[in-house]
């Protein structure tokens, strides 16, 4: 495994101690089959863990498994009044069972959608219950309160990522403005013929006090990803140090903590409803963006054109897909400053790959023991599917769900989300692309960096010029970072990024880019970095990335002898994290026992053959005397 640079105090590691990581669990498989045609997409569970949603990608019906005889019905197949443009996924039934949030699509239409033929989304009500719909209505739900406020000048591109609150009052969502990127939160009020999202506020932390923090902050893509904590918290990512990584946001004071560091992409996800384990979506193991952030110094104030020009090459398209983000299972307060790689989740047959199940929270049992996954085909689309097939992918007829072997637990209650006042109204926030300056920012040590935001996300860019900054006093940053978006590129005005950095003092090293993005959407140019004598080269190829998906993981055990017993300890090295596996199955001479904590097992004195088993994501040992 590659090691990755420690965050220093200018990367804005904010996190309290950390307790000991998790033991490896053994991972279960008890996928649910589905009819042919059906495509399971980002499948929930119900408040009570006894029912599983979730969306046909193919034709956007509402579709829900009971567990307890695991049959899938259809919901919606026989309502003439559906809207017919559902394709979104996010769909989430609230704890009353009687009501079910339904998004329109994954990303709205320029503009966000809120008339009375096409709206962002849509609640489904049933009576007497979801599980027994005699009657229903769809009525939509009106967001349009995210334009209040909004400058002449500003436009919204889209609206994205829908997430309902436990406590099934609060929605929230992503602004993509031409200004910038806004996460919004508010509450859903039901009217006489519609939801109204009302009391709309601007989630995005604005980091901690320095000019340079808040500078850099507000710089980011910041993207909504889940509600965590009962509610207390949310799930958001950005790309603070040029690395893409979950925060966590305490809603009450805006406070920020850094969830992951490792250097690649990770993204997607959410916290096990008892707090105790975090799945992540990631690129973790594949060596593929490192380059971008071989530099934890470097202040990040090009997040917004690294998005829009590199980084969304990997998920816009059919080919970028066949390499998603796969899921991986760390402790509840992050991977320890990229310490931990973390445990996958699901080993990938040839046939399929990776998928990323965006409806975060609710992929959770509530007693934290499975967590329900996305799947993807290898195959190609056929032309006769929609736009939304063609680019996401064919899905396996099957609810892909695994089981954790641990101990079921009670999840953190749920509580009336509250957004405290740090967290601005929609109507007074601004984006950094919001007006045209240039500002010197200081280190928090010494030196400093000039900032240039000029245009906005349609049109513009944003430069920097470091000249010996430093956050510690210790490592020094030089040289200049220089963008370019457009969303009308021509052959004169292309899209582009360009870095010429070179650290110095206690750490060493350099970056070097020039990177095109051309009229056909490839990536013309070169990315490297060295730092403290480790060199990166290259961007990853937009296309499949199968040999570098998740593989099983060997066992490794001991045998010794006791007095009477013989003591069995099992552990495993996930890319050189190595711990202890709890719950192996150790079998020996008709004995089977499992392992502790600490991966022990004690068996009677077994002189003959011992066989050690755990799930279906590892390699199993056998041990002879």
């Amino acid at each position: 495994m590659k090691l990755f640079p420690a965050l220093t105090l200018g990367a804005l590691w904010v996190s309290g101690a950390l307790a000991a990581p998790l033991p490896w669990y053994p991972i279960h498989y008890e996928d649910i089959p589905v009819p042919q045609g059906v495509a399971p997409w980002l499948p929930t569970f119900s408040d009570d863990g006894a029912t599983v949603w979730f969306q046909n990608q193919y034709d956007g019906n509402i579709w829900r498994i009971a567990l307890n005889d695991k049959t899938p019905h259809c919901v919606t197949c026989d309502f003439s009044d559906r809207p017919q443009s559902l394709e979104s996924g996010f769909s989430y039934a609230l704890a009353d069972n009687r009501r079910l949030f339904i998004a329109t699509r994954e990303l709205s239409p320029i503009g966000g959608s809120d008339d009375q033929t096409a709206f962002d989304g849509w609640m489904l009500e049933c009576q007497p219950s979801l599980t027994r719909c005699d009657s229903h209505q769809f009525i939509p739900v009106e967001m349009a309160g995210d334009r209040e406020g909004m400058q002449e000048n500003v436009r919204l591109l889209m609206r994205r990522t829908w997430h309902l609150a436990p406590d099934g009052v609060h929605l929230g969502w992503t602004d993509i403005r031409s200004d910038g990127s806004a996460m919004l939160v508010g509450a859903l009020e039901r009217q006489a013929d519609r939801y109204r999202v009302k009391d709309i506020r601007v989630i995005n932390p604005p980091g901690p006090d320095s000019a340079v923090d808040r500078a850099e902050y507000a710089s980011q893509l910041w993207e909504l990803k889940s509600f965590v904590d009962g509610g207390r918290s949310a799930l958001v990512v950005a790309e603070l140090n040029s690395n893409i990584d979950p925060w966590k946001v305490d809603l009450a004071t805006g406070k920020a903590t850094r969830m992951t560091a490792y250097g690649d992409w990770d993204e997607d996800g959410a916290i096990s409803p008892d707090g105790g384990m975090e799945v992540v979506y990631s690129w973790r193991t594949r060596q593929r963006l490192e380059v971008t952030s071989a530099i934890p110094q470097l202040r990040n104030f090009i997040a917004l054109p690294l998005m829009t020009n590199i980084f969304v090459s990997w998920i816009s398209t059919w080919p970028g897909f066949q390499c998603d983000l796969s899921p991986w299972l760390l402790p509840g307060d992050g991977d320890n400053g990229g310490k931990l790689v973390g445990q996958p989740l699901r080993v990938y047959s040839d046939s399929e790959t990776a998928g990323n199940n965006l409806a975060a929270l609710p992929f959770w049992s509530p007693d934290s023991t499975r967590i329900l996954l996305q799947g993807r085909l290898r195959e190609p689309v056929p032309d006769d599917y929609s736009e939304a097939v063609k680019t996401k992918g064919l899905v396996p007829p099957r609810v892909m769900m695994v089981r954790l072997d641990r101990d079921a637990t009670q999840p953190q209650p749920a509580v009336s989300t509250a957004i405290g006042d740090w967290a601005p109204p929609v109507s007074e926030w601004r984006g950094a692309m919001a007006n045209d300056r240039t500002e010197t920012l200081a280190g928090r040590a010494s030196g400093s960096v000039v900032v240039t935001w000029r245009g906005d996300l349609i049109s513009g860019g944003v430069d920097a010029t470091f000249n010996d900054f430093s956050d510690d006093g210790k490592t020094f940053v030089n040289g200049t970072v220089t963008s370019q978006m457009t969303q009308r590129p021509t052959a004169e005005n292309l899209p582009q990024i360009h870095i010429d950095i070179r650290v110095s003092g206690e750490n060493q090293g350099s970056m070097k880019a020039d990177i095109v993005k051309q009229l056909d959407n490839s990536l013309q140019g070169d990315w490297q970095s060295t730092y403290n004598g480790v060199a990166r080269s290259g961007l990853p190829v937009v296309g499949p990335c199968y040999s570098r998906l998740p593989q099983k993981t060997p066992l490794q055990a001991t045998r010794a002898t006791e007095g009477q017993q013989t003591l069995v300890t099992v552990q495993a090295d996930i890319h050189g994290d190595v711990r202890p596996v709890q719950n192996a199955r150790v079998t020996a001479k008709g004995q089977t026992v499992k392992t502790d904590a600490q991966g022990r097992a004690r068996l009677s004195d077994v002189q003959g053959t011992i066989n050690v088993n755990a799930g279906e994501t590892f390699q199993p040992v056998t041990l002879t005397p």
